[in-house]
């Protein structure tokens, strides 16, 4: 039963990385506004898909979140997403966290 599930998920991902693919790999770039403080970095998506799709996360600062999921929304208007739990690191209790200056993914 173990392998059939890990099968499924195997096959599921690779659908999710082929229907990503069709949206030309496009992603918004990491916004270059730097931080000073933890309070002023925050947790996106990165990509197109969440981590209830298959997806994952990263940090980016607070001021250029608008601006990074509008961006996002553009280009990923045509993209599907699975729907599948994503077992990312980034996806487990990560929280924005302000670190040399950048904004990174923390526990």
């Amino acid at each position: 039963m173990r392998v059939i599930r890990s099968a499924v998920m195997a096959i599921a991902a690779l659908g999710a990385v082929t229907i990503a693919s069709a949206a030309g790999g496009k992603q918004p770039a990491q916004p270059t506004v730097e931080c000073k403080k933890d309070d002023d970095c925050v947790v996106v998506t990165d990509g197109c898909c969440g981590c209830n799709e298959g997806g994952k996360q990263r940090a980016i600062p607070a001021t250029a979140r608008d601006g990074y999921e509008k961006k996002r929304r553009v280009l990923c208007r045509k993209t599907l997403c699975p729907a599948l739990m994503s077992e990312d690191t980034s996806c487990l209790s990560a929280r924005a966290v302000c670190k040399e200056a950048k904004c990174l993914l923390g526990s």
